[in-house]
Order: C-alpha cells, then structure tokens, then sequence
C-alpha cells in the first residue's frame, strides 16, 4: 500500500497540527516540542516534523537537533489503526530523507514504535549499541493545572528558600535595551560588587543568545542561577552526557526552573526539558525527608503553567516512591492505553559503533 510521506514545514500548518496534538496525553511530547519551535522558546535547537499516511494509520517522525549535545533526537508516534509493516516502511523513508545517521540519536515513543525502529535497524548493515529507558506518563489535566496554579505552595523548613535571584531582574533591564550599543555601555561597577549571573553573561559576549530568550523572559520563573547552578544540576544527572553543561544552562536561562537553596547553595531543584516537560527533579541526601521536592515541583508546575506549557513529566520504573507519591497527588493523572494499560514512553539512547 503506498505511503502518502509528507514534510511539514509551513508555520500555520505546524500550529494546526499542535493543536491537534493536544488532547492526547500520548501526543505531549511532540504537542510541546511544536510548541516550543513555533514560539521560539529555546534557541539554538532545529526541528523538522514528517507523516506518512497509509491504510488506516498515519505515522509521525520529528526530529530535533541541539546546538551544545551531539545526541539529536527522534519522536516517533501514530494515529489511527497500528500497522507493523506499513511503520517499518513509513520509517525507512524517514530515514532516506533526514539524514539523522550516523550521530547518536535518541528516539522517544511509544514501546511498541521503539521495539519496531530496533527490529528495522536490527536488519540494517550497521553496528549499533542501544539502551532503553522505559517511563512512565504523568500529566496534569487542565482541571489539574487550574487548581495547581492557585495553591499555596507549603512552608519551607527554616533556612531554606526558593528565590529569584536580582540577577534575574538585571537581566530583564538588559534584554529590554534597544540595541547592543546599551551593552557596550553597562557598567558593571555601579552594581554590588558581586557578580551577578546576567553580569556574567554580558562579560562573557552571550548577549546575543540571551536576547533570543529575551521576549519570553518572564521574572517569576527563574530560580535556577544559569551560570552559577548549571554545573551542579547537572552533576546530579544520572543521563547526562559531553555537552549538557551548557544544555543546561540554555534550560535554565529560557525555561522555567526552580531551585531551593539552604546557605546559598541549591539543595533541591527541577527544571524543564528541551521538549517542554518537568525534568531532572532532584533532593541532596542530607536535605530529603522534608517535603523539598514536594514543594520544588508544585512551584516549577506553577511556573510552567504561567509559561503557557502542558504540565508533564516521565518517570523511570525504578523511582518507585516517585511513582506512588505522583499516583496518589491530585493533581497528576498516570496517563493509561485504550485497553487500560499503563502508556510506557521509551526513551531509547543509540549509537553506532
């Protein structure tokens, strides 16, 4: 059966298409990725979206590529009535016209469309190592998230704070300037001694990325410091790879983030991912047992929700406290299959050899 493959280029027919995605909690990850590249929210990533229309199914491949980490990565995701062979050959053409190989590539589906990409790459003439992730899909319903918006966040225990750092607020008089001239211009002395991150950032000739963030800089979702923070956030990481430092600190400076410090230092922190969902929550050992993440990922919903974004997050299997607590929380829903599974969102790290 031949395959109508289509590459979708054009702004208003991607916004179409976004909005078509947003009533399914298994279409998120590409709902938000559209979002993302449409509104210009983070600079420095590429994306290209394809379909292919055969039989009863319609099969959907995007691609994404980063300025900072070599691992690009693949959404895959269908419509319709699944049909195993017409995949494999939807795929193929995909594969003929993105030129995604040979870099590392991370896929992101449903299992059933990784387990298919694995078996066609399998029969290819090509050496490749592959790990899978499996996850978990929670979302919060827009019921979900208008009631998230108005909570108070709980009490942090004494010594902490969640703040929003004055660098924050240097940074918005800087982005507001009406050409580089005001750069060229700054004085960093008539300000504290102490450097401040947007300070930083003018320093060290980013001006021009920080700009590209600049019209949907917002001061009150920040709590991350980008330049201070990005290399401890991303310590804590257990996927993170060459080049995530900095893909960090792009997170941080565009995306909403929150961070809880005790003595100055972040002790508790979530941020956001390149396709728009929560990412990366994480509690020191010394500082858990006392609500922090709690209160870290409440806020970091609240802020994403005044971003404009879907709340989402993917949680490992093996987080099993996580997955109960997030299970039990009103305001998340565990996202299930038709037949009333658990949708298993795989995200599957590949590279040749």
């Amino acid at each position: 059966m031949p395959c109508a493959f289509t590459h979708h280029n054009d702004r208003d027919e991607l916004r179409q298409i976004q909005q078509s995605f947003s009533a399914s909690p298994k279409f998120l990850y590409f709902y938000l990725s559209i979002k993302i590249e449409l509104d210009r929210l983070y600079p420095g990533a590429e994306l290209d979206l394809y379909s292919c229309c055969s039989g009863n199914g319609t099969y959907w491949f995007m691609s994404k590529r980063f300025e900072y980490v070599e691992l690009n990565e693949v959404g895959l995701a269908y419509e319709g009535e699944f049909d195993a062979e017409q995949f494999t050959k939807a795929f193929a053409m995909f594969l003929d016209v993105s030129n995604i190989f040979p870099s590392p590539i991370l896929f992101v589906g449903e299992k059933m469309l990784v387990d298919e990409m694995e078996k066609f790459l399998q029969n290819r003439p090509h050496n490749f190592s592959g790990s899978a992730h499996p996850t978990l899909v929670f979302y919060m319903t827009e019921a979900q998230m208008e009631a998230v918006k108005n909570v108070e966040l709980p009490q942090l225990p004494d010594g902490y704070e969640i703040d929003v750092e004055a660098a924050v607020q240097n940074l918005i008089v800087l982005l507001q300037s009406d050409s580089s001239e005001d750069v060229d211009d700054y004085d960093e002395s008539d300000d504290d001694e102490e450097e401040t991150w947007a300070e930083d950032a003018v320093i060290q000739g980013s001006f021009t990325f920080a700009m590209e963030c600049g019209p949907h800089i917002d001061v009150q979702v920040w709590s991350a410091d980008p330049l201070k923070d990005s290399e401890t956030i991303t310590s804590h990481w257990r996927h993170a790879k060459k080049g995530d430092i900095e893909e960090t600190r792009t997170k941080l400076t565009c995306l909403p983030s929150s961070c809880i410090r005790y003595q100055g230092k972040p002790v508790a922190f979530e941020m956001m991912s390149q396709s728009g969902s929560l990412n990366h929550l994480f509690v020191v050992e010394e500082h858990r047992r006392k609500g922090l993440g709690q209160i870290v990922e409440l806020d970091l919903s609240q802020k994403a929700i005044r971003f404009g974004l879907k709340v989402c997050k993917y949680v490992e299997p093996f987080n099993k406290s996580l997955i109960d607590s997030t299970t039990r929380s009103p305001y998340w829903t565990r996202a299930k299959q038709d037949n009333g599974d658990d949708l298993i969102n795989v995200y599957y790290v590949l590279r040749f050899e």
